[in-house]
């Protein structure tokens, strides 16, 4: 899921008992804010934010 409120989801959702996998962080290589969970069924779920201030990367 693509959101500017990944903090605000990463807190409803823990507040429902949601387990998360990984909290919010910024992967720099990728300039994403996101964080993980799992769904009942075990699949995956990401919600990030695409970052606009980012750093050049050298290849």
């Amino acid at each position: 899921m693509v959101t500017q409120q990944v903090d605000e989801w990463f807190e409803y959702l823990k507040e429902r008992g949601v387990k998360f996998e990984k909290p919010p962080t910024l992967n720099e290589k990728y300039n994403i804010y996101h964080c993980f969970f799992r769904d009942p069924s075990g699949y995956l779920i990401e919600i990030q934010r695409f970052e606009t201030n980012y750093k050049k990367r050298h290849n």
